[in-house]
């Protein structure tokens, strides 16, 4: 199979020197992205630059943080920087996620009396521990090889791509997977895998989006390059437990630990996990705030999703079991109430096909999933309508 060469930044392996010349910053983006997050606190630490770079990190997100002190000790601070310092885009992502995740919990949710920071009382989770959780959730990412992660192939360059290559045995397996006979057309296949969820990203075998050199270094370290960059970035949640408990931060670590539920585990509300009395449905909230920001944020291989694009991908989590009905139910009612808060907004809305379209989605939804539970409490959701708003 041809390599394409979409790799970004130093990678891996470790490189033997860092130019004392360098800017600072610079330098320490270099150590950061050598050999995992573990590495790059002590580097950065030994070479004096850590202190330099936690206050800059302070400086650049003043404003997105400024609520955050109630609970950002110095050692968040450190951790947040070395994510800041691997991967800007991902430190955005966070802090968003924070942000979005305190919104919903610290307000009633369409004017009702729905309050999810009770939840968190009811499982003996208090919200520093939450947010902390919501800041540092991808910190993981820190210890995956920096060329998967900032990877830019488009959706409708990788489309390309697969269909370039739909005679390799690899890329023929792919696509028969996922229910496509070929992929003539790129623009199709991009519609066809966006209706199942999935993006052709999704699918193809890292090594058609990866340059040969990035290639050789993953399998120099024992990593099978013809999974697809999902699978290889996979494990940031398994690393970011690791990182949050080695920190000091067990409850932190068991949500953090689990918001994605790639394993697709039962969620049934209330479910224990573990020792903590950590309920699933504290860590739904981050997995809906995840997915959301990141639906929602523009990024240099993909545009950004509407509010409703966002809603209806969360829908579709929910109907494949990955997050719970009941939570994704009233977070998607809360954001329709948040979009539309007059007839008049609504009715426009329902004029446009594409919104009206998303929209008879959402309500057939809420219209099945119209009495939930959340902790103890049992909830009405109604479906939006023009009376509704």
């Amino acid at each position: 199979m041809r390599h394409t060469d979409h790799s970004f930044g130093e990678g891996y392996p470790i490189q033997s020197e860092i130019s004392p010349e360098k800017d600072p910053t610079l330098r320490a983006r270099e150590i950061a992205r050598q050999a995992g997050f573990e590495y790059a606190l002590r580097t950065l630490r030994e070479q004096g630059l850590l202190a330099r770079e936690v206050a800059r990190v302070k400086a650049l997100y003043e404003r997105q943080l400024f609520d955050a002190e109630s609970f950002m000790t110095e050692a968040i601070w450190e951790a947040f920087t070395v994510i800041e310092l691997f991967h800007p885009e991902t430190a955005d992502h966070c802090a968003e996620t924070y942000r979005l995740a305190r919104g919903k919990v610290e307000r009633h949710l369409f004017g009702s009396e729905v309050h999810f920071a009770e939840l968190f009382d009811e499982e003996h989770i208090t919200l520093p521990v939450f947010y902390r959780a919501c800041l540092l959730h991808d910190i993981g990412k820190v210890d995956i090889p920096y060329d998967l992660i900032a990877n830019t192939v488009t959706d409708e360059e990788c489309a390309y791509l697969l269909n370039l290559h739909q005679d390799d045995a690899l890329v023929h397996a792919a696509l028969a997977r996922n229910h496509v006979s070929e992929a003539a057309d790129p623009e199709a296949l991009v519609r066809t895998l966006m209706a199942t969820g999935h993006r052709p990203k999704d699918i193809a075998p890292a090594t058609l989006l990866l340059s040969p050199r990035t290639v050789d270094d993953l399998v120099k370290q024992g990593i099978d390059a013809n999974q697809t960059l999902a699978e290889l970035i996979r494990p940031h949640e398994e690393h970011s437990a690791s990182i949050l408990s080695a920190l000091g931060f067990p409850k932190e670590s068991d949500l953090a630990a689990r918001h994605h539920n790639y394993r697709n585990l039962p969620v049934e509300t209330p479910i224990a996990v573990g020792g903590l009395g950590v309920s699933v449905d504290v860590a739904e909230i981050l997995h809906l705030a995840d997915v959301e920001q990141a639906m929602r944020a523009q990024r240099g291989y993909k545009p950004s999703s509407t509010a409703l694009e966002a809603m209806v991908t969360l829908i579709h989590h929910a109907e494949r079991g990955i997050v719970h009905t009941d939570i994704t139910s009233v977070w998607v009612r809360d954001e329709v109430e948040r979009l539309y808060p007059d007839e008049a907004a609504f009715e426009q809305a329902m004029r446009n096909p594409v919104e009206s379209a998303h929209l008879a989605t959402i309500a057939a939804f809420l219209e099945k999933h119209s009495l939930v539970h959340l902790g103890n409490r049992a909830i009405a959701v109604s479906a939006p309508s023009v009376r509704s708003v």
